[in-house]
């Protein structure tokens, strides 16, 4: 029976089962306590705005500015990519809230695409009172945002 256990086990985790050599007297008492549970803990995947609502929280910033520029940037997409009517004309904007290669030299790609990276980033940003570094986008995000919640980091 627990061989069967750990069997079903390694397969969930799609790992090869094995034979390991277990004790009679486990395997007989396994048997006379049928109360024996073996649970395993599944860890939760977290989407994209699930992502954003906890960093805003945690960094003290409004989730629904977050999510409203993540969404006007990007579309919710971390991999997203802009090389076009940037300046200077070679520069990237990217990730979910489309950091510029140029003037943000010290970001790596691997930051920018990071969702959590990328998310306290533009956090710091907003608090250092730089949210007019997404004024390009506004047009999208502005009308979703209470004034007094733009002004506060403008």
């Amino acid at each position: 029976m627990i061989k069967f256990i750990l069997n079903l086990i390694r397969l969930i985790f799609r790992k090869k089962p094995i034979d390991i050599p277990i004790e009679e007297t486990i395997i007989n008492e396994a048997i006379k306590t049928p109360e024996v549970i073996i649970s395993v803990e599944i860890p939760k995947i977290e989407t994209i705005e699930e992502i954003i609502k906890r960093i805003a929280n945690e960094e003290g910033v409004e989730e629904l500015l977050c999510l409203s520029i993540a969404q006007c940037e990007s579309g919710l997409n971390p991999k997203a990519v802009n090389e076009k009517g940037n300046y200077p004309a070679t520069s990237r904007d990217r990730g979910l809230f489309q950091i510029n290669s140029f003037w943000h030299k010290s970001i790596s790609d691997e930051q920018a695409f990071n969702p959590e990276f990328a998310t306290r980033f533009f956090c710091k940003a907003v608090k250092d009172k730089n949210l007019a570094w997404w004024l390009s986008s506004q047009k999208c995000w502005k009308s979703k945002i209470n004034s007094n919640i733009i002004n506060k980091y403008l």
